[in-house]
């Protein structure tokens, strides 16, 4: 379907029990119902982000706007939410601001919906309550275990370039999710993870914040990219050049684990129009 005024065209298909947003071949959104998929239809087309020739899964938010919308959804009040981010009552009303302007919304209802729609959010029936968790220290818990293996992992594959380690740590059907590509499947994402490290030979990612939900058995990692573009990358977009620019962009990872510690969901948001911006793909 195409809204009307709009030159964005998605698709909505049911997979089962859920209503499936998708946009050339990627899926965008996963709804319970039909009737909340068309809503983020129109949202989506009213209110893209990163032009009209990609498809949006996250707009301009930075890692810790994302973290205060998160918990919008669960705490009742800025200073809740201030004493659980350690910060003051004032910091969080201007990230709410921020958050509010870069949605094109007006009120935390409106900024909840225009989250669900772009997927930064649970399920509306997961209505767990989110604690912080350092995992260097504190307390030990299983999905702590598992995020610390996560990481490591990860760490290492990036910087050796070997993916063994890190696969050991996915579900066979684990699905990943980027403003890159959308796989299902060990061998899809080791394939893609491997196109980008011989296009960015020094990808890093580092990790400045991790916040785990032990009852929902995820992790929510807020990293910085950094590398250089000196390959081609072939994306769902179409082949990214190879423009020789250093990069340097703040990300989120939402990573979900099962019952036995392995990965069996990852999704990545990062502002994409503005790393093409700055390498000179897209217009500014």
């Amino acid at each position: 379907m195409s809204p009307t005024g709009s030159d964005l065209t998605f698709d909505i298909e049911q997979n089962g029990r859920e209503w499936v947003v998708g946009r050339d071949g990627a899926t965008v959104s996963v709804h319970p119902n039909r009737e909340e998929a068309e809503r983020a239809v129109d949202w989506l087309a009213r209110r893209s982000v990163v032009g009209d020739d990609q498809a949006v899964l996250c707009g301009d938010l930075t890692p810790r706007e994302i973290v205060v919308l998160q918990r919008l959804q669960y705490r009742g009040s800025y200073t809740e939410i201030a004493h659980e981010l350690f910060v003051s009552t004032n910091t969080v009303k201007t990230h709410v601001r921020n958050v509010y302007t870069k949605l094109g919304v007006t009120s935390r209802t409106s900024a909840l919906a225009a989250a669900t729609v772009l997927g930064l959010l649970d399920e509306p029936n997961e209505t767990r309550d989110h604690r912080n968790t350092d995992v260097s220290a504190g307390p030990r818990n299983f999905t702590a275990d598992a995020t610390r293996k996560y990481m490591a992992a990860f760490a290492s594959s990036l910087n050796t370039h070997d993916w063994t380690a890190y696969a050991r740590l996915l579900r066979h059907d684990v699905r990943q999710t980027t403003p890159l590509m959308t796989g299902e499947g060990i061998d899809d994402i080791i394939a893609f993870n491997e196109r980008v490290i011989a296009a960015v030979p020094d990808m890093r990612i580092e990790v400045s914040r991790v916040t785990v939900d032990p009852d929902g058995n995820r992790a929510i990692l807020e990293c910085v990219h950094s590398g250089t573009a000196v390959g081609e990358l072939i994306t769902r977009y179409g082949v990214l050049p190879a423009t020789g620019k250093h990069f340097h962009l703040a990300s989120v990872h939402i990573v979900s684990f099962d019952e036995s510690g392995l990965a069996s969901e990852i999704r990545r948001y990062w502002d994409l129009y503005a790393v093409l911006r700055d390498q000179g793909i897209a217009s500014p």
